[in-house]
């Protein structure tokens, strides 16, 4: 974060334990060059927790192993095939400490559980009925340290705290908290990686540590 960062963004970090301090030296490269096979400009990315990494493009998905970091054989799949109930053209996904994909669309959200690869009942919800106070067509979203979450619109970002599902008190906060990220970055993952985040944006992807 900026050393000039305010005592009041001081709290916000302690209380959500934030370890990132900024791009990674050599960034942003081509997504080719690291990420070989999947969508160079993914609509959403996300982590499932087991070692793979899921890239979603239009009506399709590309599964990455992140070891040994490579598109498994037969991808890319159609998002019916392999996600029944979740739309294409996502705006961003996102995996919660709850063990469940929360997948972003318009006005719109859709929780998937892991366990029984498929949508919850009840789904989808409107944004604002179950994020109160996030925007519509957020650009990605990415997980942090413990339980929260980070959703970025344009010049702002929010975070979101899954413990007692509700938004952490100061937000939103300016992109400037994140020197060296774009704006308007198109998808964002932590890779499986602790305190990591890679964020893409028109064929080319940033490593913030």
């Amino acid at each position: 974060m900026k050393r000039t960062i305010t005592l009041t963004a001081l709290a916000v970090i302690a209380a959500t334990s934030l370890v990132f301090a900024g791009v990674d030296e050599g960034y942003p490269t081509e997504v080719s060059r690291y990420w070989p096979g999947i969508a160079i400009r993914p609509d959403a990315a996300v982590d499932n927790g087991s070692g793979q990494t899921y890239f979603f493009q239009g009506a399709h998905y590309w599964r990455w192993s992140n070891d040994p970091g490579r598109v498994d054989p037969g991808y890319p799949k159609t998002i019916a095939w392999g996600w029944p109930g979740i739309p294409n053209n996502l705006d961003a996904a996102v995996k919660a400490s709850n063990n469940k994909i929360y997948f972003f669309k318009g006005g719109s959200y859709w929780r998937w559980n892991l366990a029984t690869r498929r949508v919850d009942p009840g789904y989808p919800k409107a944004i604002s009925a179950g994020w109160p106070g996030l925007p519509n067509n957020i650009d990605c979203a990415v997980r942090g340290s413990g339980t929260t979450l980070y959703f970025f619109d344009r010049g702002s970002y929010w975070g979101w705290d899954m413990s007692d599902d509700t938004m952490l008190p100061g937000y939103p906060r300016s992109m400037s908290d994140w020197p060296g990220l774009p704006i308007g970055a198109e998808a964002a993952t932590d890779g499986g990686k602790p305190n990591k985040g890679y964020f893409f944006k028109e064929g080319w992807y940033w490593r913030w540590s």
